[in-house]
């Protein structure tokens, strides 16, 4: 679902979000720096539904 407020769009769930786009943020936020290409799978894991 989205909404939209003041020119933002505010997603429920993480359906849909790419590894990338976390993984930006995790960097952004000094949370991961660097990670190797054999550990970007957290990313898209974090994500999933159990």
């Amino acid at each position: 679902m989205y909404q939209y407020f003041n020119g933002l769009v505010i997603r429920e769930g993480t359906e849909g979000v790419p590894a990338d786009y976390v993984e930006a943020l995790f960097e952004d936020a000094g949370w991961a720096r660097n990670t190797p290409s054999w550990q970007k799978e957290k990313f898209t894991k974090l994500l999933e539904e159990v």
